[in-house]
């Protein structure tokens, strides 16, 4: 599958359901979207974005009684790899970089985390 980046707010729907980690409805996703990142998306609008993502080859449906579930078509990491390979190449190491310390800041990152995103900034080979 080719992976294309995905507009906000379906990458926003596509973090709803990878962070579920197992099968979700139409209402799961609309919950989780209205509650933890305060979208205020009306129910059909919901739809409309994951009927996009299932034509495009990012969800799975299933038929569930009356409902549907979905799944992830591609995993969370495949869509991040895809994403900062693109970011890499036109970029270079700044967006590595500039993510690096903005973990260090956050305190995301442990020391021996850090020191392994360091070395691979600086390995030799890499612009």
């Amino acid at each position: 599958m080719d992976i294309q980046e995905l507009p906000a707010s379906e990458l926003t729907v596509m973090k709803v359901i990878w962070d579920a980690g197992e099968p979700v409805q139409l209402a799961d996703i609309y919950a989780a979207a209205t509650e933890r990142y305060k979208k205020a998306w009306h129910y059909q609008t919901v739809s409309t974005y994951i009927r996009s993502l299932v034509r495009r080859g990012f969800l799975h449906m299933e038929q569930a009684g009356r409902a549907y579930d979905y799944t992830p078509a591609i995993s969370e990491e495949e869509y991040l790899e895809h994403v900062m390979g693109k970011m890499a190449s036109f970029w270079g190491k700044k967006p590595l970089k500039a993510f690096t310390c903005a973990l260090r800041e956050e305190e995301e990152l442990t020391e021996e985390e850090f020191q392994k995103l360091e070395d691979l900034i600086h390995e030799p080979g890499r612009q």
